[in-house]
């Protein structure tokens, strides 16, 4: 017994030790180890770059939509409350973005006093803008690429996303001018953003080639892939155009292009530099299809604009100007809005051949007079044989929202819709989307003192939604995804 008494004795002095020993250990790890070395967000760079002095930062990027991972070197902090240990990796929800909502990161300084790092959740030179209808708008989230225009050199880019009553969900800013920002839910329910954006500044001289690079993005903003046209035919591999992209599945896509091209099959033209427009869809690493409009020659004849075919070793003449592009559900042929030939086409999917035009000098249904459009952009099929398209109408400086109705194999084409906002008139760009009963416009290149998105019931035409920015921003397009 008395050996066993004292065993026990023994071991609980070793135990009291070690207790002491791990407790020194615990006391010296959260004492910091020197100046916080630096701060990284998941989402985007800080602004100016991190230096231990510097105690305000904004962000080129951040998200209410999905955590943002923030990881702190050099000491270990709590930010907005949640302990982040030193080099760990922490997700943080943000709760806002606005003037108002700051990150605020508790450190200590290399003598063990306590220091705080700001971080803005909006940047203060961000495109500002003005709701100024909210009547029970359809449920979505408004995706928006905001941008200067400037001579057509661009300006401040930024990519945004709203929810349905303009509140500021996320904003990425950008080194080039952007378009077509879109989230897609791929088949197997994964979702992905994607959207476009400049090469570099827009040259005047070469307009409008606008070399351009197509981006993925995963679930939570981060870049999954880019991508550019592929060789194909007779052309080399380039950059895409800015003006539309379409993910079907993390391995097939279509992207249009424009080339500059010299050719022979102009009429009239023993040679001719034009914009050739090009549509590409590639799958599991090949292309399936490439289509180029100067394989279509009547193209040439039906250009209303852009059609100077006379300059082929100075000049490209833009006498298609491709601008949007959609499927076709009833057969999956591609269907192409042509700006410069005021005219939609559908082209074969498997030949490249034009199965039908709609408008324009070339139109096959028959169009009235009234029933035509101009210029439009952002052409979409509501169902089989029911298109809708946002018609800039530059012929008479006033746009529509357009719905037909049309039968592709009897030529006949029934104008469901043609909608004026307020006499809005957008010379360029633009977009319009049904959903839920309302009709979603984003008015692009619009006129000064005009809106920038308005929604409006489509069968009584009342405002549900209406939103302007300050300061010269317009936005490609406006797009409302759920």
């Amino acid at each position: 017994m008395p050996v066993r008494q004292h065993a026990i004795g023994y071991d609980r002095a070793v135990l009291r030790q070690a207790f002491l020993a791990s407790a020194l250990v615990l006391s010296c790890s959260s004492a910091p180890k020197g100046p916080l070395t630096s701060i990284t967000l998941s989402t985007g760079e800080l602004v100016p770059p991190f230096s231990a002095n510097v105690y305000t930062y904004e962000v080129t990027s951040l998200t209410t939509l999905v955590p943002v991972t923030f990881t702190v070197t050099g000491q270990d902090v709590t930010i907005d409350g949640v302990d982040a240990k030193d080099g760990v990796p922490c997700d943080v929800t943000i709760p806002a973005l606005d003037d108002a909502t700051s990150i605020i990161i508790h450190g200590k300084d290399a003598g063990g006093t306590p220091t705080t790092y700001t971080i803005r959740t909006a940047p203060a030179t961000r495109p500002r803008y003005d709701v100024t209808t909210q009547s029970s708008p359809v449920p979505g989230r408004i995706f928006l690429t905001p941008f200067q225009l400037v001579d057509k050199t661009g300006g401040a880019a930024f990519l945004y996303i709203l929810d349905e009553t303009g509140r500021l969900l996320f904003y990425r800013q950008t080194p080039q001018g952007t378009a077509d920002f879109e989230r897609v839910r791929l088949p197997n329910g994964a979702i992905r953003y994607t959207y476009v954006m400049q090469d570099q500044p827009i040259d005047p001289a070469t307009w409008p080639l606008v070399p351009s690079t197509a981006f993925v993005l995963d679930d939570h903003f981060r870049v999954l892939k880019t991508i550019r046209l592929a060789a194909a035919g007779t052309h080399a591999a380039d950059a895409v155009d800015v003006h539309q992209f379409r993910l079907i599945d993390d391995d097939h896509w279509v992207v249009q292009s424009y080339l500059g091209e010299i050719v022979t099959n102009v009429p009239g033209h023993s040679t001719a530099g034009v914009v050739s427009a090009v549509l590409q869809e590639s799958q599991g690493g090949n292309v399936v299809f490439d289509w180029e409009s100067t394989s279509a020659p009547e193209l040439y004849t039906d250009s209303v604009d852009g059609n100077d075919f006379t300059n082929a070793n100075t000049t490209y003449a833009d006498y298609n100007h491709l601008n949007a592009f959609d499927f076709d559900p009833s057969n999956g042929n591609l269907v192409a809005s042509l700006r410069h030939d005021d005219a939609i086409v559908e082209i074969d999917r498997a030949t490249g051949a034009i199965v039908w035009t709609l408008g324009g000098l070339g139109d096959q249904f028959g169009l009235a007079s009234a029933d035509k459009f101009s210029h439009q952009h952002h052409v979409q099929y509501l169902a089989p044989n029911q298109l809708l398209l946002f018609d800039n109408g530059n012929a008479n400086k006033l746009s529509k929202i357009r719905e037909y109705q049309i039968d592709p194999q009897a030529h006949t084409a029934q104008a469901v819709a043609a909608i004026d906002v307020d006499g809005h008139y957008s010379s360029a760009m633009g977009s319009v989307q049904k959903l839920a009963g309302h009709y979603f416009v984003g008015w692009g290149y619009r006129q000064p003192t005009e809106s920038d998105i308005t929604e409006i019931d489509a069968t009584t035409h009342a405002k549900s939604f209406e939103m302007s920015f300050r300061d010269g921003y317009i936005s490609y397009r406006a797009l409302k995804f759920e």
